[in-house]
């Protein structure tokens, strides 16, 4: 799957990560998801920005997502508005971005 700003025009939270895990891109939905600005996620570790009993499940995610051909999901707890909580299943994929040829790993 070529990666390209299409994934991240969609209405749902997505994101584009290095094979590291960094956000190298995100849409406004994912920031908010993550309950945090744009600013404050791009150029950081998608699991440095999760609770920390969220963090070995996204590393599995993102792991399995950027070493596998087929998608990858797990559930995963994001902030929600107050004391809740927001429980999503997140599926991760390898993509290649069509314009540098970088593999990158899609979060949505």
């Amino acid at each position: 799957m070529d990666a390209s700003d299409e994934l991240l025009q969609m209405a749902t939270p997505s994101a584009l990560l290095t094979l590291d895990g960094v956000i190298r891109s995100l849409n406004a939905a994912m920031a908010a998801q993550l309950g945090k600005p744009w600013e404050r996620c791009a150029g950081h570790g998608f699991v440095d920005l999760l609770r920390e009993d969220q963090c070995i499940a996204a590393e599995g995610l993102l792991t399995h997502g950027a070493t596998t051909k087929r998608l990858a999901m797990r559930v995963l707890e994001f902030p929600g508005s107050g004391t809740a909580t927001v429980v999503c299943l997140v599926e991760a994929r390898a993509v290649t971005d069509a314009s540098s040829g970088e593999r990158l790993v899609w979060v949505h």
